[in-house]
């Protein structure tokens, strides 16, 4: 990769630049769910069948080999988008995380429930040490549908349980309810006041990036995503381009095997089934 390639992959890359499709990258996802590699024409040695259903309640059919964590360093954060057969657009950000064995490129979409939380995640990472990388499906607190999980972790306590790295920056969502309270300088209940953010002088803080809800009762995310998409930016990636320079080039052994991640494969009769893509996911807030 030669110095421009370098420097724009790390720093003023629009969004929608498109992620290099090279033969010597591993592409997984959270398309089911866990963490994994599809193929949606063949099915290759370790692969099952797969299915995931959409807005319309049409099926995607495919093939996916899961995947329990994945381990490695983090050596490149960049946007992404691409269209699906059915027109669906999907863009989000592509992680290439090397393992010393081979190079994995994890693609989080918007779609996936994680995604802010994940942006959020990512600005407490140590880039120039190991990631781990675990997903799996959780069910929403208040409906039980499924929702998609990812969680990252640098360290084991003494139990040998993974350390889960925490949001630098606080979700807090104002309601309706909420926002009247203000309007009419009325008292907050404590559980109120925790999804406000107020001045140093006690005033309402005005210019949090809030998730609010509108007048006709709906949630909107814009104002955090965008705020998250600006600190990946100016923070996440700047991290990772100096942890590689601090780092140097990571030396790769001669074996081809898959990490240790590798999920011991059942029945190939069974069938993986992940969540409705844009439904499930979209219930908020949890």
């Amino acid at each position: 990769m030669n110095d421009t390639t370098e420097q724009q992959s790390f720093s003023g890359m629009p969004l929608g630049a498109e992620e290099s499709q090279g033969s010597n990258r591993i592409y997984v996802s959270l398309r089911t769910g866990k963490i994994c590699q599809t193929d949606s024409k063949k099915q290759p040695a370790g692969f099952k069948p797969a299915q995931t259903q959409n807005k319309d309640k049409t099926i995607n059919n495919f093939f996916a080999k899961e995947y329990d964590h994945l381990t490695g360093y983090v050596t490149d954060v960049r946007w992404h988008t691409h269209k699906l057969n059915d027109g669906t657009v999907l863009s989000g950000w592509n992680v290439t995380i090397d393992t010393t064995k081979e190079v994995y490129v994890l693609q989080v979409s918007t779609n996936d429930r994680p995604f802010e939380r994940f942006m959020n995640v990512m600005l407490a990472v140590d880039f120039e040490k190991p990631v781990r990388f675990v997903a799996f499906m959780g069910k929403h607190k208040q409906t039980g549908h499924p929702q998609k999980v990812l969680l990252l972790t640098q360290q084991m306590n003494a139990d040998g349980k993974p350390i889960w790295l925490q949001p630098i920056t606080p979700e807090k969502w104002l309601s309706r309810g909420i926002i009247n309270k203000l309007k009419q300088n009325l008292a907050l209940t404590e559980a109120e006041e925790n999804n406000i953010s107020r001045m140093a002088d006690g005033t309402f803080n005005k210019e949090y990036p809030y998730i609010v809800q509108g007048l006709d009762e709906k949630w909107s995310m814009d104002a955090w995503r965008n705020f998250l998409l600006e600190q990946v930016h100016e923070f996440v990636i700047p991290n990772v381009q100096a942890a590689n320079a601090a780092r140097g080039v990571i030396s790769h052994s001669e074996s081809s095997s898959q990490p240790s991640a590798d999920v011991p494969l059942e029945d190939d009769s069974s069938v993986i089934s992940g969540p409705p893509i844009g439904s499930a996911d979209d219930d908020i807030p949890f």
